[in-house]
């Protein structure tokens, strides 16, 4: 999933200051946040639901890894449809979940 600059600011209460968090370590939580509010986790198969329902999502199309494309191709530049950086694309809402 994309979160444009994927870099995000958190407040740490245990040491009262700020941290910097990024890709998985922000998308893991959000994305088990957005299962969390549609409500339907328990009869979902191995994360297969958002598959079948990818106009449930924005397509990035857009952005890359820092990897040059001709190491690894569709997991390192978004592109239409599924790929590496950007998956399925942004949530539009609870509908692929």
């Amino acid at each position: 999933m994309s979160f444009g600059k994927s870099t995000r600011c958190i407040f740490r209460p245990q040491s009262r200051r700020l941290g910097v968090v990024a890709g998985t370590s922000i998308g893991s939580p959000f994305i088990a946040s957005v299962y969390a509010l549609a409500g339907n986790a328990k009869s979902l198969v191995y994360g297969s639901y958002p598959y079948s329902h990818q106009t449930s999502f924005h397509c990035v199309t857009d952005g890359s890894n820092v990897t040059p494309d001709t190491i690894c191709g569709y997991l390192c530049t978004a592109e239409p449809g599924y790929d590496g950086p950007r998956g399925l694309g942004t949530p539009n809402g609870l509908g692929g979940f």
